[in-house]
């Protein structure tokens, strides 16, 4: 059975980076690719939303900072054991709601 697209709180995500949320603040947010000002990654995503998807990794749905046009971040976390012991607590506790 398929995994749901679940939205979820940036509390949420905090705890599923970990230690790894300074380098999501200073890297991985200013280092998002936009297709309208192609740029080489270095604009910022702005405004977004956080899913974890079917594969339990991150997306980010958001906007360039620069231009406003709509875009994405990928983040792999579904391959971490310890992200995935976290994402389906998560799971559990939206599925409640």
């Amino acid at each position: 059975m398929q995994k749901e697209i679940v939205s979820i709180i940036l509390e949420d995500f905090h705890k599923i980076m970990g230690e790894e949320w300074k380098i999501f603040q200073e890297k991985i947010i200013h280092n998002c690719y936009c297709s309208k000002c192609n740029s080489a990654y270095d604009s910022t995503i702005v405004d977004y939303t956080v899913e974890i998807n079917d594969l339990d990794d991150i997306i980010l749905r958001g906007k360039c900072d620069k231009c406003r046009y709509p875009i994405n971040r990928y983040i792999e976390t579904g391959e971490n054991e310890e992200n995935v012991e976290i994402i389906e607590e998560i799971r559990r506790r939206y599925a409640m709601n």
